[in-house]
């Protein structure tokens, strides 16, 4: 089974990635598999990250806020909230 890391952060996408090399994340995640929210909805988000990827495959959703908890549902992706 291959598994593939995905980040979604509500920051724009060049501070974001920056932050990926600043502290050596681009390792564990490729540029390709950063999304960013900060200009759409999360639900919008997770659904073309869905569309990317297959339906069969299973996402794991880890955050904090309320419109990320309702867009994993929307999406039936397996969420994990703080």
């Amino acid at each position: 089974m291959e598994t593939q890391n995905i980040l979604v952060s509500s920051g724009d996408l060049i501070p974001t990635l920056s932050k990926m090399i600043l502290f050596k994340l681009n390792s564990f995640i490729p540029c390709e598999n950063v999304y960013s929210t900060s200009k759409r909805l999360k639900l919008v988000c997770f659904q073309d990250i869905q569309k990317r990827f297959s339906i069969e495959d299973k996402f794991i959703v880890i955050g904090y806020s309320e419109e990320e908890k309702e867009a994993a549902k929307a999406v039936i992706f397996l969420s994990f909230f703080l």
